[in-house]
């Protein structure tokens, strides 16, 4: 099974990242989009939660959203990286052969390399160190996570009727529970 590796970034992507196979995403830049346009996107999260999106929000939602988009022209699953990831080739292995073996529909990687201490996302202990995901209580973050290009296809198309932020899980699972994130 072909994973991509996809990382939303503006910057030249460092050589060994290159050499591990890792494609470029461009970001949006949200304080770029027309006014027009920017509204109408968060037009339906304020009224929903009276609060606004910022336009950084928009951009890097925005951003996720044409990396899922890559993924469903595809029809291959990937990994999605943001910007300020570092990936490892040892962090890749692990993840690939977990993914490799239990062929979920999403998993959550947590990649971020600045936080530290205990873990505080987890779920119920699933196989190998992962683990089944209350998206709800227990899923923060874009970090990296591995989407198949059937469960992009669901996320585009519900962050379609509701534009929100890229890490709010948690709407997305609940109507979704046919989906088993892991993490």
């Amino acid at each position: 099974m072909h994973v991509r590796l996809l990382k939303i970034t503006a910057a030249e992507l460092p050589t060994r990242e290159k050499e591990l196979g890792v494609e470029r995403i461009l970001p949006v830049n949200g304080a770029e989009l027309p006014t027009r346009e920017y509204f109408s996107l968060i037009l339906r999260h304020y009224e929903a939660t009276g609060n606004l999106l910022t336009p950084g929000e928009v951009g890097c939602a925005l951003a996720h959203l044409k990396a899922l988009g890559a993924v469903i022209d595809s029809c291959a699953p990937a990994i999605i990286f943001e910007d300020d990831i570092e990936v490892t080739k040892e962090r890749l292995e692990t993840a690939l052969r977990l993914v490799r073996k239990h062929k979920p529909s999403f998993v959550h990687l947590g990649f971020h390399q600045d936080f530290h201490g205990p873990r505080s996302v987890r779920g119920v202990p699933a196989q190998d160190g992962l683990y089944r995901s209350s998206p709800q209580f227990e899923m923060r973050g874009t970090f990296a996570y591995y989407v198949t290009s059937a469960t992009a296809e669901k996320i585009v198309a519900h962050r379609s009727r509701f534009f929100t932020f890229s890490d709010d899980w948690e709407p997305f699972f609940r109507l979704h529970r046919e989906i088993m994130p892991l993490q």
